[in-house]
């Protein structure tokens, strides 16, 4: 994991608010919310000549917190770039950058800092989870903010047990929240930038094997060779799941890590986080049905979200280069193993994977693991699944939520980018989605959202996807150019073929939240299509007044017509409603004066 500086500029709000989306889906009842027990091992194909491709989250893992100058180059220079605290010279003389895991929080009146964590019962019912440590005990990169200048102190993240929300690898649960940001010298205030909000089930196991360069999350000192990097640099990374291993997140300090489990099914958990400034823009969640709420008094803006865990599908498949079929080795380049389109350059000594790039694919190991929001990921992924049967090598149960970065903002719509506070958030199970808030087609008149997976779970049942939209009616009326007056939606999933699939969709405006759900259809790669219609008044024109004749107090040659004096009637204004119809699995929506369900469909 890579930080380039953070130059993104952020606006808060103070309004309060709250997202909730329907709690009525169609997702399937388990046992665990993802592979049950111990989550999958990457395999540890190391070997030159191999050419791996894999679809992961990209925001798996554990982070690291450190404080840096921003010149800082990665892999190259040999002087350590971090800082302890905020006031170091190394740092606060020049532009910094920081990525902070926020502590717990130790007083009420105390800011960036984990407020509470646990689960919530269908009453509503909150349980606290029992707060044992941090793991590791003291980060790598430990470091003192400054509240003054909006700069968080970073740590390590929170180890918990819930006894009430166990699974079959006990009851612990780990927690990282998440802040970046940049600091320049002549401004009082840092930028923030990103915020994110991972959770995991675990399970402590010993782990004495696992490589001293990419084990701890931070800056780290580059010891070996074959990485790219120049032996003796410094290099900002986190292990992420270790290949070989189940691990999440490592200890080099006791040579302790914690593997990753699926979640329990029919179990809800709940963050709440103190800050001095509300997250801004649109935000992405592998999560189900949440609730958000945001509220500021007394300067703290307290951040609330409580959802379901979901289960995202895994693709991996391994070729030696010689054996790789020659559809896929066309797709590639011979040199750098990089997919074409790409545009991957070659140069001598650059890291390729866990090795150095080479001109000839059998000295060389090639790893291609996308971003999962890329239209890279998106491509290649439709490119492997022939080769994969269609199937998920796993499914790995996750809940997390965060903002989105630049890169996928870049061609978002201003209406969802501009402004203060949170916009919107859009939740999918896909492997792979559009990057950015849904894309506003403007010759459909359509949100568009295109996701892809493969079609069978890891098991061979058929996957079913699952999709949240939730954004603000201010957001959805300038995306449009409405008026204030209500809203209505038809929501559509087609698939590569334009042909419908089935789908239970949903759409309510409340509180000034526009929200919609499309829950059961299938992959491998459909469109999720909203059009948003604004409900326009029929106006009944009233018939013209009778005129009256009247004659004048003096006999004249021609009588005199004028109208009553009595105001003409003001029109009368017919609204139309809309029902939902249903036939079997299939739903459509009527909006009319009086509408009527189409034949064969009945009124919900």
């Amino acid at each position: 994991m890579k930080i380039n500086g953070f130059a993104k500029k952020v606006t808060f709000g103070i309004a309060t608010l709250a997202l909730l989306l329907p709690t009525s889906s169609l997702r399937a009842e388990s046992t665990s919310v993802g592979d049950a027990g111990r989550a999958w091992e990457i395999p540890n194909d190391a070997d030159r000549g191999q050419q791996i491709f894999t679809i992961i989250d990209n925001n798996f893992g554990a982070r690291g917190s450190f404080l840096y100058r921003s010149s800082f180059q990665i892999g190259k220079d040999l002087i350590d770039p971090s800082c302890e605290n905020a006031t170091d010279p190394k740092c606060s003389t020049v532009d910094s950058n920081f990525q902070a895991i926020l502590k717990q929080c130790t007083s009420d009146n105390q800011i960036n800092c984990v407020a509470d964590f646990g689960v919530v019962d269908t009453n509503g019912q909150r349980t606290s989870a029992t707060f044992q440590r941090y793991f590791p005990e003291k980060a790598q990169n430990e470091f003192v903010g400054d509240p003054t200048k909006n700069i968080p102190s970073g740590g390590a993240g929170s180890l918990y047990q819930i006894p009430s929300a166990p699974f079959n690898g006990g009851n612990q649960y780990y927690l990282e929240v998440v802040t970046t940001g940049a600091k320049s010298p002549s401004a009082p205030q840092a930028n923030l930038g990103d915020f994110n909000i991972y959770v995991f089930p675990v399970a402590q196991r010993n782990a004495i094997n696992v490589g001293k360069d990419w084990a701890n999350a931070g800056i780290n000192k580059i010891t070996e060779t074959g990485s790219g990097n120049v032996v003796g640099s410094y290099v900002i990374g986190a292990p992420g799941l270790i290949p070989g291993t189940s691990c999440l997140i490592v200890s080099t300090h006791d040579q302790t890590c914690l593997e990753r489990y699926a979640f329990p099914s029919n179990t809800r958990f709940y963050v709440t986080v103190k800050l001095k400034a509300e997250p801004s823009g649109w935000m992405h969640g592998r999560i189900a049905n949440p609730v958000i709420a945001i509220t500021r008094a007394q300067d703290i803006v307290t951040l609330d979200i409580q959802a379901d865990p979901i289960a995202v599908p895994v693709v991996y498949k391994m070729y030696r280069w010689s054996q790789m079929p020659a559809e896929l080795q066309s797709n590639y380049d011979l040199i750098t193993g990089g997919y074409k389109p790409d545009n991957e350059v070659y140069v001598e000594g650059q890291g390729c994977g866990r090795s150095a790039c080479n001109p000839d694919p059998e000295k060389r190991n090639k790893i291609l693991a996308p971003a999962s929001y890329s239209k890279s990921a998106f491509d290649q992924l439709l490119l492997w699944l022939p080769y994969v049967n269609d199937k998920a090598q796993a499914m790995y149960g996750n809940w997390s939520v965060r903002t989105l970065n630049g890169e996928e903002n870049s061609n978002a719509n201003a209406c969802f980018t501009g402004g203060s506070g949170v916009t919107g958030i859009v939740t999918t199970n896909s492997s792979t989605y559009s990057p950015g808030p849904p894309a506003f087609n403007k010759s459909t008149g359509t949100l568009d959202y295109k996701v892809a997976a493969p079609h069978f779970t890891s098991t061979g049942d058929v996957f079913t996807g699952s999709y949240d939209l939730v954004m603000r009616s201010d957001v959805a009326r300038c995306v449009y150019g409405f008026s204030k007056a209500p809203i209505s939606a038809t929501i559509s999933v087609t698939n590569s073929s334009g042909a419908s699939t089935v789908a239970t969709t949903i759409f309510t405006e409340k509180s000034g939240w526009v929200r919609l759900a499309a829950n059961g259809f299938t992959f491998s790669s459909p469109t999720i299509s909203v059009k948003l219609d604004q409900e326009k008044a029929v106006v009944v024109p009233s018939p013209s007044p009778t005129p009256v004749v009247t004659p004048a107090s003096t006999p004249v040659a021609t009588p005199v017509v004028t109208a009553s004096a009595i105001p003409a009637p003001k029109p009368t204004v017919v609204k139309k409603t809309t029902i939902t119809c249903v036939k079997g699995k299939l739903t459509k929506t009527v909006t009319a004066v009086k509408p009527v369900c189409p034949a064969g469909y009945k009124k919900k």
